[in-house]
């Protein structure tokens, strides 16, 4: 999801400002990201705000006036699409804005070694100072992406280069019908972490499935966060939620899947660990490991303990890529890190077994 702040009224209205995932700043100073110099019921630096859970985090930096959300004056609080945020003589509104236009990718499946730009993390709650939204070049792995059938060693039939470029043409109902193939062909319960706040549609798409799920937030019902924390959802076969997340939100981030044994109550305690994680110095924040595109960052710049202590319970994780006419499959074998990149034209139908010699 894109959030910005809007101007509703004055000489401004209409006025965007996009916000991204670091912290941004109103006021009077020349040294905010936003300034506003003529004001002069702004102070110096009057509001810092913050991307959070598909919300922002609004803090008042000590202004001599206040800052108002939704007409009551606040410190610090939560704010969600259609509220209203008043500073000095500046009304803005929260709104969700519409994605950027993709570059077009010429999708890449290369065997050559990885090269990171980010230097390896030391911790969990280090990896939060990388770029949440980090797409390095990812390795495919020779191997097959499905289990051994029936003992034999599996052979994934060889893709032309050729077809790889195709796939990008393939109409939107082929690529979903070939993710539900592969997803349909995990041997192991099949689970997703789903965001409520990455898309309008996710709440009553939730509020309609039957699936059992485990929200990520343990505190009070009636909170803020209890209306936006992720769900670890567990889905069958048949799923019609499944299938809606497919068709609707493949390729935009919606959700991660992965398979695993572990019943959702512990699936549940699992992540809830990494759903808010400290810094060095003590400070809180959420870490959106939920969206696909941080989780493609993530995974490679982890350290052994660190996959370790991330991947737990959870056997593979199948994601969509960066070209969304191709999925990831990422395994934490005793080896280190495994990523299969699966060219969705490619269906589990074209698994064959290896010929009797």
């Amino acid at each position: 999801m894109h959030l910005e702040l809007v101007i509703v009224d004055g000489s401004q209205a209409g006025r965007r400002f996009p916000l991204g995932r670091d912290r941004v700043t109103f006021g009077r100073s020349p040294g905010a990201n936003f300034s506003f110099p003529q004001d002069s019921y702004m102070s110096g630096m009057h509001l810092s705000v913050q991307f959070a859970l598909s919300c922002v985090i609004v803090l008042d930096l000590r202004s001599s006036n206040g800052t108002f959300l939704n007409g009551q004056r606040i410190s610090q609080a939560m704010a969600v699409p259609g509220d209203v945020i008043k500073i000095g003589n500046l009304t803005m509104r929260l709104a969700v804005a519409a994605a950027p236009r993709p570059e077009p990718v010429e999708p890449v499946v290369s065997s050559d070694p990885v090269t990171l730009s980010s230097p390896l993390p030391t911790s969990v709650a280090t990896t939060l100072e990388m770029p949440a939204v980090t797409d390095p070049v990812v390795e495919r792995s020779e191997e097959p992406a499905l289990e051994e059938i029936e003992g034999e060693e599996p052979v994934l039939e060889p893709v032309p280069e050729a077809a790889t470029k195709l796939i990008v043409a393939e109409s939107a109902d082929k690529v979903h019908q070939s993710v539900l193939d592969w997803l349909f062909d995990t041997k192991l319960p099949l689970y997703c972490l789903l965001d409520p706040g990455a898309h309008t549609m996710i709440p009553s798409l939730l509020a309609a499935a039957s699936d059992a799920k485990e929200s990520l937030y343990d505190g009070e019902a009636d909170s803020m966060l209890a209306r936006f924390a992720p769900y670890v959802i567990h889905l069958a076969p048949e799923s019609d939620l499944l299938r809606a997340l497919i068709e609707n939100g493949w390729g935009q981030g919606w959700t991660c899947f992965f398979a695993s044994e572990a019943p959702l109550e512990e699936l549940g305690k699992h992540f809830r660990k990494f759903f808010m994680v400290q810094l060095e110095g003590g400070k809180e924040v959420y870490f959106r490991f939920y969206d696909p595109r941080v989780l493609r960052g993530f995974l490679p710049a982890g350290s052994a303990d660190e996959l370790a202590a991330f991947f737990g319970p959870v056997q593979a994780w199948m994601i969509e890529a960066k070209n969304s006419a191709m999925m990831l499959k990422i395994t934490n074998p005793s080896g280190g890190l495994r990523t299969v990149t699966i060219p969705l034209a490619v269906t589990s139908s074209r698994i064959r077994k290896q010929p009797a010699s």
